[in-house]
């Protein structure tokens, strides 16, 4: 039977949707239905009723509401909204719920009690935009409102959205996000990572395991990274390839995604990801792999070690991007690690008392947040080791600590067996080091920085390693080029070089290292042994020079450092005794 289509009429539209659904049912199904249909009956029924609104159908954790004026659906969208953030404040933290609202007016086409058409769209498409808790109208919504309401929005530009022939200027009303942001005790998360499913365009169908196998592989070696919450396979993967990412995004409560392709061309395969803003669409890191058509399984396990170790890299970067861009007026514990992540990049003394404030602000909001506790750890440990503090052993105590600290809460916490294991080097316990190191790579494989830290630890330790642990380090920097400490890596190479003869080779790693950090007095430093060991006096000379004038008090410093204790050290440093740049007696 074919219901026929009725006329068309004029409605404002409000369409909702429940933020993080998906995430909320996987850990709580039965009591998240519960909590969603509590929220229809008990508010957003009555404010639909006390704004003559009339709610047309629910859609799992969405809803659809018709008004008769602009005004109507203004009032009460703003009336839900306010309630949900008010009802938020008495629910757990990790049990409230908040709307995103899309609002529009036009025509649209009615079928029995059903309303259809572009009307409609418009308004899911601007519930996408939509900032949880808050409200995205279109202009043609706004300026038909009065001039109290009105007053509410914000005009945001204008916006591309999918199967919209044209762009939608957008207007926001965005509720007092103090509840989300300064509440006491509050439980702040990184947001989610989603891998949808590959698309495979092989032409053999006995082939469709690659892709699958590909994607669950991602997806575990993402969640041994521990970074960030993703999204269990079961949910990521069933997801329509069709459906745009925004919408993909909102369907997961994902705020990223990571998409890829399989194509087979002869006797070579190609595989293309990509990471993707879910709020936008937008691409933020794609890259290729072209490999040769042969043992399927290890050009598998290849390609997930080359993604993952980018991703981990990429996803923090796209969050500090954010925060950098939104610049919120409150921050809460993820955000404040994030900008004390971006204040540990910088040599200087004051991006690291910059760094543990953050960390320890983090800390004062969320006590038991072992992250932070092991950056914290490591923002100390930076310091002691790059000789910036007069208080260098107190610096050295505080790392220590905060990396036990870190461990006492998240004993799975690779990084924080990475801190652990800098703790241990400095305190000249290189066998605790190397079993802190070796404990983090046991629990994510794909722990890049523990691996060069590992070999490099292994070289200062064994004289036997030599070249071999150069370039294992070497294997493992190209995997990771965005490696915010790679230039201490860079002079790792450098100095395994340098001893073993390779003088030329080793000021060509020193040189990339300085290139990195070009103001840290510490590669500066390292560069000049490099000179002197050639015998570039002069170049040498003028090394030590820039260096003091980096740091003040660093070349007498950095004179006395004995990275291996050994008869090593004295190789290393032979040129600039020979000539006489330098006193180490």
């Amino acid at each position: 039977m074919t219901v026929a289509l009725d006329q068309k009429r004029f409605a404002a539209i409000l369409v909702m949707d429940v933020v993080g659904y998906s995430q909320l049912i996987e850990a709580d199904e039965l009591g998240t239905v519960r909590a969603v249909r509590s929220l229809r009956n008990r508010i957003i029924l009555p404010a639909l009723e006390a704004s003559g609104g009339r709610l047309v159908k629910t859609m799992g954790d969405g809803f659809l509401a018709e008004f008769g004026t602009a005004d109507a659906a203004m009032t009460s969208a703003l009336e839900i909204q306010n309630a949900c953030v008010e009802q938020a404040r008495a629910a757990p933290v990790d049990r409230r719920l908040f709307l995103r609202i899309g609002a529009h007016i036009g025509n649209v086409i009615i079928e029995g009690e059903d309303i259809l058409g572009d009307g409609v769209n418009i308004a899911a498409r601007l519930e996408g935009l939509a900032h949880p808790s808050g409200i995205a109208a279109s202009s043609e919504f706004a300026h038909a409102l009065q001039k109290g309401l009105v007053a509410h929005l914000d005009q945001d530009g204008q916006h591309t959205v999918k199967n919209i022939s044209r762009s939608l200027t957008v207007w926001r009303w965005a509720a007092d996000r103090e509840l989300q942001h300064t509440e006491p005790n509050q439980s702040f998360s990184p947001p989610t990572v989603a891998v949808l499913a590959f698309l495979d365009h092989a032409p053999d169908p006995d082939q469709t395991f690659f892709a699958e196998g590909l994607a669950e592989d991602i997806i575990s070696a993402l969640q041994h990274m521990g970074r960030l919450p993703v999204i269990a396979s079961a949910s990521s993967l069933i997801i329509d390839p069709a459906l745009s990412p925004q919408d993909a995004a909102r369907v997961l409560g994902a705020r990223y995604l990571v998409k890829g392709t399989v194509r087979r061309a002869g006797k070579r395969i190609r595989v293309t990801v990509e990471l993707i803003e879910g709020d936008t669409g937008h691409s933020l890191w794609s890259e290729k792999y072209d490999r040769e058509f042969k043992d399927l399984f290890g050009i598998q396990d290849d390609i997930t070690l080359r993604v993952v170790t980018a991703l981990d890299v990429e996803l923090v970067e796209g969050e500090i991007d954010r925060l950098r861009q939104q610049r919120p007026r409150h921050l809460g514990a993820w955000e404040l690690y994030l900008r004390g992540m971006a204040n540990l990049r910088n040599a200087a003394l004051q991006d690291l008392k910059k760094a543990q404030r953050d960390f320890c602000d983090a800390i004062d909001i969320e006590p038991d947040y072992g992250e932070a506790w092991a950056a914290l750890g490591w923002a100390y440990l930076k310091e002691y080791g790059f000789g910036l503090s007069k208080n260098r052993d107190t610096a050295l105590e505080n790392g220590f600590d905060a990396a036990r600290k870190a461990l006492s809460l998240s004993k799975k916490s690779p990084f924080a067996h990475y801190v652990m294991s800098t703790a241990y080097v400095w305190r000249g316990e290189k066998e605790l080091s190397l079993n802190e190191l070796e404990h983090a790579i046991r629990l994510n494989p794909y722990f890049t920085r523990a691996k060069v830290a590992y070999h490099n630890r292994k070289e200062l330790a064994d004289p036997s390693q030599g070249l071999e642990a150069a370039e294992e380090i070497r294997k493992a920097l190209a995997l990771s080029p965005r490696e915010p400490d790679r230039a201490f890596y860079f002079w790792s190479i450098a100095r395994i070089n340098l001893v073993a003869g390779e003088a030329f080779d080793a000021l060509d790693w020193a040189d990339r290292a300085v290139s990195t950090r070009p103001t840290d007095a510490n590669m500066v430093y390292r560069r000049a042994i490099c000179l002197a060991a050639l015998d570039r006096v002069d170049d040498a000379s003028k090394a030590l020079v820039t260096c003091e004038q980096l740091s003040p008090g660093s070349v007498a410093r950095l004179s006395k450092w004995c990275p291996y204790e050994d008869e090593r050290d004295d190789i290393l440093f032979s040129g600039l005794v020979r000539h006489g740049l330098i006193d180490r007696s």
